[in-house]
């Protein structure tokens, strides 16, 4: 449920395009997760987890940098956008599993999605700040969500990112969010935040083509 959750927030993280001269956002972003303790209360100075996402050009990757072992070994994920590829990479086991196209799932589409402030601010960055009801994936409820997405930053092909990942597990579908996603608050049924994901680094960097290749002695699933 965890590493589902993680996975909701890194899927419209991304690229800048001006015109038709598309220059992508190249390098990495770094998240915190933290949630509400046993007794209901958010522990500012408890991390439940760090992740990065790095990017370059149509490649994207997801990895746990801090969390529980069960999401470390859940290894990092690949995603090449221009030929539709997507791969689990284990470092543990040196194997990559191809996991291909999931279905779209209509029944967890947003019923609702507002527009709550046009200017806002995360980070420094000029963020559009989003209300968005869905129904939760794992348990059928309906959950109420605050999310706020870069104007400046846009995603490179976030449609088909999003397919690729599962419609079902990602609180954009239909292009209203075209931004990097900066923060991410998941309310409780008291209107409290339950869950709250947010970026603490952007930074832009000219990464290695490697980082995005499985390495040639892995085994390939």
């Amino acid at each position: 449920m965890k590493l589902l959750t993680i996975i909701l927030v890194f899927l419209s993280l991304a690229t800048l395009c001006r015109g038709q001269d598309s220059v992508y956002f190249e390098g990495k972003v770094i998240y915190t997760q933290l949630e509400k303790n046993g007794y209901g209360v958010m522990v500012p100075g408890k991390t439940l987890s760090k992740t990065e996402a790095l990017f370059k050009n149509t490649w994207y990757k997801y990895s746990v940098l801090e969390g529980s072992p069960a999401m470390h070994r859940a290894g990092d994920i690949v995603v090449n956008t221009a030929d539709s590829t997507r791969f689990n990479v284990n470092n543990s086991t040196y194997t990559a599993t191809s996991l291909g196209m999931e279905p779209v799932m209509q029944g967890y589409a947003p019923k609702e999605i507002t527009l709550v402030h046009e200017q806002d601010s995360v980070l420094g960055y000029a963020c559009r700040k989003y209300k968005v009801i869905q129904r939760a994936f794992i348990d059928g409820v309906d959950k109420t969500s605050y999310v706020w997405t870069a104007k400046g930053l846009k995603v490179a092909n976030y449609p088909l990112l999003a397919q690729l990942f599962g419609y079902q597990n990602t609180l954009i579908k239909n292009g209203t969010f075209d931004g990097v996603t900066l923060k991410v608050e998941v309310l409780s049924q008291d209107g409290s935040p339950e869950l709250v994901i947010s970026a603490v680094e952007v930074n832009p960097a000219k990464l290695d083509k490697s980082l995005f290749e499985i390495p040639k002695d892995y085994r390939l699933k």
